[in-house]
C-alpha cells in the first residue's frame, strides 16, 4: 500500500535527521556545542540551527504516526502510547 500523502514527512524527517547527524559528525562545531554555555545558546545560530532540525525531526514524527489516512494514528494510539 502506498501512502504517498506522507512524502513530504518522510522528507521533513530524513532532512532534519541528516542536518542533525551532519552537524554533530563536524568536530568543531560538535567541540562548540559541547563547550556552551546555556546563556548562549540564544545568541547562537548554531545551536539555533541543531534546536530547528530537532523540532522539524519531532514534527515530521508526529505527522507519520498520528496520520489518520495511512491507518498509522490507530496503530500508534494502541501500541505506541502507553
Amino acid at each position: 500500500m502506498n501512502h504517498h500523502h506522507l512524502d513530504g514527512a518522510a522528507k521533513k524527517i530524513f532532512n532534519a535527521y541528516d542536518r542533525f547527524l551532519g552537524t554533530l559528525a563536524n568536530e568543531t562545531d560538535r567541540k562548540v556545542l559541547e563547550e556552551m554555555s546555556e546563556e548562549d545558546r540564544g545568541e547562537s545560530d548554531l545551536y539555533r540551527n541543531v534546536r530547528q532540525a530537532t523540532h522539524e525531526f519531532r514534527e515530521g514524527l508526529i505527522e507519520v504516526f498520528f496520520d489518520e489516512k495511512s491507518g498509522l494514528a490507530d496503530l500508534t494510539k494502541s501500541y505506541g502510547v502507553f
